[in-house]
This record gives structure tokens, sequence and C-alpha cells, in this order.
């Protein structure tokens, strides 16, 4: 009898180790920083592109112009991160420099400037082949861009980490 069940057992056993190497080999690695950059700038160009009505012309001339700002958008906002945390670190502290919290507050409010001078510059920029409503919608659209991002990035980390929650067994 057990000479029988070896070529069963041994039947049993291939199918599981291909069971592990194909789950391993099909299991998709989760997607990179860049990855997430891209798909995000995807929906933001989608957002744009649908919300503004933009033709194909229109399209052909915001987009490049929407990359350049976004790309100035974004290193203002690495600095301005980073001051803020210097600015933490600084209150975290029994003595700080006042000049190097002075110069700190300073480089935000330049940077605030800076943002607000870098909106201005765009929408002037498109202004030239946006109607005055496309215009005015791709304002909002650029203030309600940030906390749109912000709720993708927390949706997508969310979607993250219960995915990687071990799945209750079902009976």
């Amino acid at each position: 009898m057990k000479a029988n069940l070896k070529p069963f057992y041994f039947f049993i056993f291939l199918l599981l180790l291909t069971g592990m190497i194909t789950r391993d080999a099909c299991a998709q690695p989760p997607p990179d920083r860049n990855h997430r950059r891209e798909r995000l700038e995807t929906v933001i160009i989608g957002k744009f592109a649908t919300e503004l009505e933009l033709t194909p012309q229109q399209a052909e001339r915001f987009f490049p112009l929407f990359r350049q700002f976004s790309d100035a958008s974004q290193e203002l906002q690495r600095r301005q991160h980073d001051a803020r945390v210097e600015l933490d670190n600084f209150s975290a502290q029994e003595t700080a420099p006042p000049e190097e919290v002075k110069r700190l507050l300073d480089l935000r409010e330049q940077n605030q400037q800076e943002a607000i001078r870098l909106r201005r510059q765009f929408l002037d920029d498109v202004s030239g082949f946006l109607t005055p409503q496309q215009i005015s919608r791709c304002s909002v659209l650029l203030e309600e861009l940030p906390a749109k991002i912000r709720d993708m990035i927390h949706e997508e980390r969310r979607r993250q980490r219960t995915s990687d929650k071990p799945r209750a067994k079902s009976r």
C-alpha cells in the first residue's frame, strides 16, 4: 500500500513546489517611487485636460509649460520643507540661534513669494492660448492641486497597507 502512495506524494510535492515558484515569479514588486510619480503625473495631466477641455493644439502648448511650472514648484516645495524641518529642529532645542531662526523664516517667506510669482507667470504664459474661462478654471485647479495630490498619496498608502496585510482565511 505504501509503495502505491509514493507517486501520489511525489505528485503533491511537485504541485506545491510549482505553485510556490509560480507565485513568486508572478508576484509583482511594489511600484517604485518613479513609477508612482509617473502615475500621479498621468492622473494630474488627465485631470487638467478634462477639466479645462483642452483642444489637442492647446494641450500641445499647455503641458510643456505645466511640466516646467510643476518642476519649479516641486523644487520650491522641497526647499520650503527643508526650512520647516530646520525650524522644527530649532523649536525642540533649549536655545536656538536667533539669527538662524530669522534666516529660515525669511527663506520661507521668500519661497512663498516665489511660489506666487511662479503661479502668476504660468497663468500669464498660458493666457496666450487659453480662454478666460479655461484660465480661471486652471487657477482653481492649481489651488486645489496640493490637496488632491496629498489625498492621492494617502489613498495609495492606505491601499498598500491593506494589500500588505495577510488576508483572513475563508472557510
